[in-house]
């Protein structure tokens, strides 16, 4: 033991112990030495904030500092160690078992403590827990993909996620890359693909992407739609036939095969693939949201003190919009739709809105009693008690026709909103512009597609459909665009020439007429074949 009275100057020889209940109280974890005592000099003066701070108490009643002793085994604190079965340690040297740790001295307020185990912290001592969750997870993240490294199957295919010039959206998120390794495809990305979308290259290598790929050159692009180039090129991009006409015949006649995702048949079968359908339904939630933020308040004239909204329209982005009023917002939903067939009736009330047919609703119709009239009859009654209007309309043939007049918007009156998906259905909207009208104080919010708002959000939702589209088609492995009726649905281009389904979309947007003649004709056509078959 160190003499007090020997030059250290009022000091105490403690021998603490690890305190276990306080330690419990304040939510701290047992250290490994829990029970190993410490042999410490502390100040007189300091001995309970010692004690206090480190979370330990006595092993042994306190002893003042004697003179040097000159045996250890006449060494009071030593004998209370041998009393609490505290394992003694073999020495070669003649010192003590737990040697006193110098601090510094008393006119010193900021004492040079020694290290203790992590757990060992200061009760007041503030601990950034957020920050230590997001590392944990940063290194559980790693671990997976150290994992995902070993099993990893050889690539049998190459994908490429280039970077778009039409939109901020990226094809493939980092996320997805284990799924399409997994699957037996090597992901490259072009240098700054994700970057629109907010995802840099580093992210991409770190899910095990190869990145670091430019733009091809003149000749590279060419050698690519080369037909000395025997292997199979096969585009996947967000397309359809009718609006990208062009582009389809010059890919059929460079023989690549050409997958639009914009002509996938909208069914249950194929929602997990449906890219329209996801983007949409991200328009109709981010639309509610931009007319809750041009309102500028949560409340509206409801009893209920919540906004009243209307919803024009029954599409994807329509339904959506409608499930976010009422189940995020709380609001009370009306829904109406310019088509009044039954399906678009039947498709409101099955999300639980209050369905506002035209000719219930309208007292009294102007003109030929045509269902436009009854439709402004309805709107003039009921847009003046609603605070907020989304609207998504659109005929059967994809075209948004104008609902809303200049009289119509000022009807609702001063401090209400209307939300314009299509930028088209109201007659002041502008795309991607907020429009006070001058007379009303209405704002009209045109509203951009959330591939240009949320790239993140709308290139996580486009890459899953990706993902799900190679996937079934079979892989690297059995990889075919003809194995599945659906994506077979989807392939515009293919062996240097246009499909059958392509030319059938091109038909119906010249000559709708000869949409039936054409369709009569192969059936006819797989008649005689099943006829011969059966004789045969």
């Amino acid at each position: 033991m160190a003499d007090s009275a020997g030059g250290t100057g009022g000091r105490r020889s403690l021998i603490l112990q690890w305190d276990r209940e306080a330690a419990r109280q304040m939510g701290l974890t047992d250290p490994p030495d829990a029970d190993t005592p410490y042999n410490v000099e502390v100040p007189d003066a300091d001995t309970e904030d010692f004690v206090r701070t480190f979370v330990c108490k006595e092993a042994a009643p306190r002893v003042e500092s004697a003179a040097p002793s000159s045996s250890r085994h006449n060494d009071t604190p030593q004998q209370s160690l041998s009393n609490h079965d505290t394992p003694t340690r073999d020495h070669n040297t003649d010192t003590d078992d737990y040697p006193p740790i110098e601090l510094t001295s008393d006119e010193d307020d900021s004492y040079m403590y020694p290290p203790l185990p992590p757990a060992r912290r200061r009760p007041g001592a503030q601990v950034d827990w957020a920050a230590t969750l997001v590392r944990e997870r940063e290194q559980q993240e790693e671990r997976e993909q150290r994992v995902q490294q070993t099993i990893m199957p050889a690539p049998r295919m190459k994908v490429g996620v280039i970077k778009e010039s039409a939109t901020k959206m990226v094809a493939i998120v980092p996320r997805s890359v284990p799924q399409l390794r997994r699957m037996g495809f090597e992901v490259v990305l072009e240098t700054g693909a994700g970057e629109s979308a907010g995802f840099s290259d580093s992210d991409y290598m770190l899910w095990g992407a190869e990145s670091g790929v430019g733009k091809p050159t003149a000749m590279e692009a060419q050698q690519m739609g080369s037909s000395s180039n025997d292997r199979d090129k096969v585009l996947v991009c967000n397309m359809t036939a009718s609006g990208d006409k062009q582009l389809l015949l010059d890919l059929g006649s460079n023989k690549i095969t050409a997958v639009a995702v914009g002509e996938l048949p909208h069914t249950r079968a194929t929602r997990a693939m449906d890219v329209q359908s996801a983007l949409s339904s991200l328009d109709g939630h981010q639309a509610v949201i931009e007319g809750i933020h041009a309102l500028g308040a949560l409340t509206g004239t409801s009893s209920f003190n919540s906004p009243k909204v209307l919803v024009i329209g029954s599409d994807v982005a329509a339904r959506q919009a409608i499930a976010t009023a009422k189940h995020v917002l709380g609001s009370c939903v009306f829904a109406t739709d310019t088509d009044t067939g039954g399906d678009a009736r039947a498709r409101l009330e099955s999300r639980g809105v209050r369905y506002i047919d035209p000719w219930h609703a309208a007292t009294s119709t102007s003109g030929d009693g045509s269902d436009f009239d009854a439709q402004r009859a309805m709107l003039m009654k009921v847009l003046p008690s609603m605070d907020l209007v989304i609207c998504s309309a659109a005929n059967r043939d994809n075209t948004a026709p104008q609902t809303l007049d200049g009289e119509l918007v000022r009807v609702m009156g001063r401090g209400k909103c209307i939300v314009d998906l299509t930028s088209s259905n109201t007659a002041l909207a502008r795309p991607g512009e907020v429009v006070v009208d001058g007379v009303s104080g209405v704002k009209i919010v045109g509203m951009h597609k959330a591939a240009d708002c949320i790239p993140a959000a709308a290139s996580i939702r486009y890459s899953s459909c990706i993902v799900n589209i190679l996937k079934s088609a079979g892989g690297a492995a059995a990889f075919s665009v003809t194995a599945n009726p659906d994506i077979n649905a989807m392939v515009m281009t293919r062996h240097g020439s246009v499909t059958r389904a392509a030319l059938r979309i091109f038909t119906q947007q010249e000559r709708p007429d000869l949409v039936s003649l054409l369709d009569r004709w192969v059936a006819e056509q797989q008649s005689a074949a099943n006829n011969t078959s059966t004789s045969n």
